[in-house]
């Protein structure tokens, strides 16, 4: 869940865009060398909050919705809000279904739609996702697919940060293409290093190695992790800056060459490089810091061309000095706490500009941009502090309808729905969170009221029994938390060191390493790749 508070005004200021566009277009003066082509369709290449965020918008606008969904999704929220919706990706699973591009663009043609939305994660940063919409003669609600792309690549986004005279930490020219590159890196510029994801964001693929020992195995679960996440496992280096602040700064672009600013956002507190909460504006932020992180964003888009919603990442380290990260070329989670403290719906943003309106015909000029109040947003999360934070599972029986406006609340689950390990999302006002049965990072952060109970398997699974691992007996490994076997790295009979690594794990999109608690012989193995785990689940026995 996504916990969020704003500052004490009208939640009518969130239409302030539509608002805008209800003003006569005769006063717009700049000339115009695009032809104004309405939306009537828009498609959500996407699941959950942020499909269900933009079919609202939508909604207010007029506008007919198309979701599209997997077969594991026949019964997710996003299907019932939007006014048709289609299978996609039959026989695949979930992931890969909401990767289908061939399928989601068929499914658009068939059903004449005219753009489409692809939210966070899955295809949003992907340019061939936005180039074959473009092919199609579908309008993809973002980037051009060659901003797109030079955006996705992290490596040529640097060089163009370089360009516009942005900073930079330093890091490799390109992606790394074998372990001994990296090594290569790591004796020029000392430890602690940092892997990341070459085409992808959102903490995937993104290892810190603060020594020698540990960077093999890190190369190898951070290019793991990217390519599961984003299909290319692709990776390059950074020197890591230690405890620096995380500050991103919002942008917004049109057709004809117009880009501002919305001011930034601060997402220093993270966790396994997961956000975890977000403030808008940051607090205790220095004047011109804020001046120049502004400055250097609208220089970045602008020497790029580019169009639509974005945001443009930056490092602050202790000094007071900036780096840039990245841009994420689509809409972030953490867009909310903008859209509260600047009165501006980007969601209608960006489907006024796709349409060939422009910025200053929205009413959006830069010094209208005004920051009134504060935001606040906080993810709860199906994990357990009390075990290191590692996924949890349950079903949501209860949950509070939120206070008035202008607190949120963009749920994507219903009650009574069995929760997988996950970040779900939901804004409210200051409220206390009860939970009972499943573990929750609640216990940080205590603002709404539900209640979750553990899941009851059907009968046909009751049937399948797997053993636990007793914690009194040595040498019984268990899962640390439910997730999915990546890897076995072990066979029965081989002789293990302590702290080897045993197995991989996923869960959240985060691989976790179970290593052996102890020296001795692998005497029999319960698992394979792709086996599903609960929580103590028995992976694997070693005698001394």
């Amino acid at each position: 869940m996504l916990l969020q508070v704003g500052g004490m005004r009208s939640a009518l200021g969130l239409l302030a865009v539509r608002r805008a566009c209800c003003l006569s277009r005769s006063n717009h003066t700049s000339p115009r060398t695009l032809e104004y082509k309405p939306i009537k369709k828009v498609m959500v290449a996407n699941r959950g909050e942020i499909a269900i965020r933009v079919f609202r918008a939508c909604t207010e606008l007029g506008i007919r919705t198309v979701a599209v969904y997997s077969e594991q999704d026949t019964g997710q929220m996003h299907r019932q809000k939007a006014d048709e919706a289609y299978l996609i990706g039959k026989g695949l699973p979930p992931v890969a279904a909401y990767l289908d591009i061939p399928d989601i663009i068929k499914v658009a043609k068939e059903n004449d739609v005219d753009a489409i939305h692809p939210g966070y994660g899955f295809l949003s940063e992907r340019s061939d996702f936005a180039q074959a919409c473009a092919d199609a003669g579908v309008r993809f609600i973002g980037p051009s697919p060659e901003v797109v792309r030079k955006m996705g690549d992290k490596v040529e986004a640097r060089a163009i940060a370089i360009r516009a005279g942005v900073p930079v930490v330093p890091g490799t020219d390109g992606p790394v293409t074998c372990l001994s590159e990296a090594q290569e890196f790591s004796n020029t510029y000392g430890f602690p290093i940092i892997f990341k994801a070459a085409y992808g964001g959102g903490g995937r693929g993104m290892r810190v190695v603060k020594e020698y020992e540990e960077l093999e195995e890190n190369y190898q679960r951070a290019y793991s992790e990217a390519l599961a996440a984003f299909g290319n496992g692709a990776l390059f280096v950074e020197k890591f800056v230690e405890r620096p602040r995380h500050i991103e700064v919002q942008i917004l672009g049109d057709k004809y060459g117009n880009i501002i600013h919305l001011y930034e956002r601060d997402c220093s507190i993270q966790r396994r490089h997961q956000k975890v909460v977000e403030m808008a504006p940051a607090v205790q932020l220095d004047p011109h810091l804020r001046d120049r992180l502004t400055a250097d964003s609208v220089n970045l888009a602008r020497q790029v061309g580019y169009e639509n919603a974005g945001t443009v990442e930056f490092l602050v380290d202790k000094h007071g000095r900036h780096y840039f990260i990245e841009v994420n070329s689509r809409l972030q989670v953490e867009h909310t706490v903008t859209e509260q403290i600047t009165d501006v719906d980007l969601v209608h943003a960006q489907l006024h500009v796709c349409e060939g309106r422009s910025l200053p015909e929205l009413g959006l000029k830069q010094d209208k941009i005004r920051i009134n109040g504060f935001a606040i947003q906080c993810r709860v999360t199906t994990e357990d502090p009390a075990r290191g934070f590692q996924p949890d599972t349950g079903r949501l029986e209860v949950s509070n309808s939120p206070p008035p406006p202008p607190c949120r609340l963009p749920l994507s689950y219903n009650e009574a729905q069995s929760l997988p390990p996950c970040r779900a999302r939901s804004s409210i006002h200051s409220r206390k969170i009860v939970a009972y049965h499943i573990h929750t990072n609640i216990s940080i952060d205590t603002w709404c009221s539900c209640k979750l109970t553990k899941c009851t398997l059907p009968p046909t699974q009751e049937m399948h029994f797997h053993p636990k691992a007793l914690k009194d007996v040595r040498g019984q490994v268990g899962a640390p938390m439910p997730g999915k076997v990546v890897e076995v790295k072990v066979k029965q009979g081989q002789t293990v060191e302590k702290g080897q690594p045993l197995c991989v794990l996923t869960a959240m999109k985060m691989e976790t390493v179970v290593n052996s608690p102890l020296s001795g012989t692998v005497v029999r193995i319960y698992v394979n790749a792709d086996s599903s785990l609960e929580g103590d689940d028995l992976i694997l026995e070693i005698t001394e």
